[in-house]
């Protein structure tokens, strides 16, 4: 379950002491509704998503951070000494059940989101991020693992090896090696910046969603399709505007009028709502997020012993430093920018057989 540890920090974007608290129970009235309490009687065993709600996920994350608890908690105090077995093998296989309700809200939060669901990603992003930090800066699991790591030359497969390595690797640029004080601090950024990234993408959400071009007239239309001309009406019956021909920043609606519309005019504004998603200098700018984000993940950076940021992400890549990335996009550099060039006189001469008159696109 170390993979839920991992992913939980990032994609939910209450205090340490909520996600801690052993009274946050399910009772056996929310169990008998659930259908994450339930045998799961479809094909496969998939998620019934035709019969879990809103109301069934914050009950069924509690008990999956329960039960993930518990069962860390039983690996990190064994009497045992620590093996792949007891303490590796033994954590990927924990905390299956907050897996599972975990990959069902990840699809519901990507696919079809809700206010509900959007209330509980903000309730929850800080909770999970605080029950994920519990795991990966516990001295004690820490210590068995350190003790597998110290002896993986051992080990029977390179499979084995490979993944005591990434464990131990993931244990360690969490903050396993900091002192006390150090891995508060770092669980309180982790924290803030689980919500702080809830809060961005849901601003970007909103103002997406809230974006409607209407083509008004015949010349606002000019060049598209009739399946398009469909599909814009049904935008606009859907935003309460019948009659209308509404073109929204669903890729389904932007991309095609982008590459079929002949107004040059009417492209430029669906364009800019598109770029301009998060940065209009409303109630939903993301400048001021972002800017806290950077600040958070330079000092946390700084914290795990990093000079910034792109320094400890790039650490646990392929590329390694921030060097390597600068070489290997300088070496294209030059050669895309003479493509993009040649591409962008192309692009120029075609628009003026087609009756424009400026010197640049």
């Amino acid at each position: 379950m170390i993979r839920t540890a991992l992913v939980v920090l990032g994609a939910f974007a209450m205090p340490l002491a909520v996600a801690a608290n052993p009274t946050q129970t399910t009772t056996a009235a929310q169990a008998f509704s659930n259908p994450f309490f339930e045998a799961k009687a479809t094909k496969f065993g998939a998620p019934a998503f035709d019969r879990i709600r809103a109301e069934h996920f914050r009950p069924a994350f509690y008990e999956g951070m329960r039960q993930h608890r518990a069962e860390i908690e039983a690996i990190a105090n064994a009497k045992a000494a620590p093996t792949f077995d007891n303490t590796i093998l033994a954590m990927e296989k924990a905390g299956l059940f907050l897996d599972d309700v975990s990959a069902v809200f990840f699809n519901m939060t990507s696919a079809n989101s809700s206010a509900p669901i959007r209330a509980i990603q903000r309730e929850m992003g800080p909770v999970m991020a605080a029950h994920s930090d519990s795991i990966r800066l516990n001295p004690k699991l820490f210590a068995r693992v350190q003790a597998v790591y110290d002896k993986r030359a051992s080990l029977r497969t390179p499979e084995q090896r490979r993944l005591v390595e990434r464990v131990y690797q993931g244990f360690v640029r969490s903050g396993a090696k900091l002192n006390p004080e150090q891995k508060a601090r770092v669980s309180e950024i982790n924290q803030r910046l689980s919500s702080l990234s809830t809060n961005f993408s849901q601003k970007v959400l909103a103002d997406t969603n809230q974006f409607a071009l209407v083509l008004e007239t015949e010349a606002d239309r000019a060049g598209l399709p009739q399946f398009f001309l469909d599909a814009a009406l049904e935008a606009g019956r859907a935003r309460g505007m019948p009659g209308k021909y509404v073109v929204t920043l669903s890729r389904s609606s932007v991309e095609p009028f982008l590459e079929l519309s002949t107004n040059r005019a009417m492209r430029e504004k669906a364009w800019r709502g598109w770029v301009l998603r998060g940065d209009n200098n409303d109630a939903e700018d993301t400048k001021a997020t972002a800017s806290e984000i950077v600040t958070l993940r330079q000092e946390r950076a700084a914290i795990l012993g990093y000079e910034h940021h792109a320094a400890f992400t790039l650490a646990d890549t392929m590329a390694k430093t921030p060097a390597n990335v600068s070489a290997l996009l300088n070496g294209v550099w030059e050669p895309a920018k003479a493509a993009v060039t040649r591409d962008a006189a192309e692009y120029l001469a075609l628009a003026k057989s087609q009756g424009f008159t400026g010197d640049k696109l």
